[in-house]
């Protein structure tokens, strides 16, 4: 009987809607979520959850965003940096921030997203906000 091929499954963190990016106060200001992997088939398998922006507009740095759509022209000066057990990653092009191996069911990890701001970023009010979009993505080694 064939053994089944090896998976990875991820539950990302929840979207964080209410961060007070000040540049007063101690910095780089942080926000922390959980996620969760859980892996199958993967006995002596080397495994990894990577982030990345892959958003060519935003390019790693938080970007505001009118409500429909990006407004190319207004983003934080500093990209954001991702904090995991396997390390930090800078975005856009990001990398590892969990590894392990072999099977995990529902293995839970606290991920921190790290944001500097400075004194020249520029202030959005209204409905306007700052954004960016996380990409988890995970993988398993032959």
């Amino acid at each position: 009987m064939a053994q089944a091929a090896p998976s990875l499954s991820i539950t990302a963190p929840s979207d964080i809607s209410a961060w007070a990016l000040a540049p007063d106060g101690s910095q780089p200001k942080t926000q922390s979520g959980t996620l969760s992997v859980t892996t199958t088939s993967a006995d002596g398998k080397s495994w990894s959850v990577a982030v990345s922006d892959n958003n060519s507009v935003t390019n790693g740095r938080m970007t505001k965003h009118d409500g429909a759509s990006y407004v190319s022209g207004t983003k934080l000066g500093t990209p954001m940096q991702v904090v995991g057990p396997a390390g930090t990653v800078t975005l856009p092009l990001g990398g590892p921030v969990i590894t392990g191996s072999g099977n995990v069911t529902s293995a839970n990890y606290i991920i921190t997203f790290s944001q500097r701001v400075l004194w020249s970023d520029a202030v959005i009010t209204g409905p306007s906000s700052y954004r960016l979009s996380v990409t988890f993505s995970g993988s398993i080694q032959p």
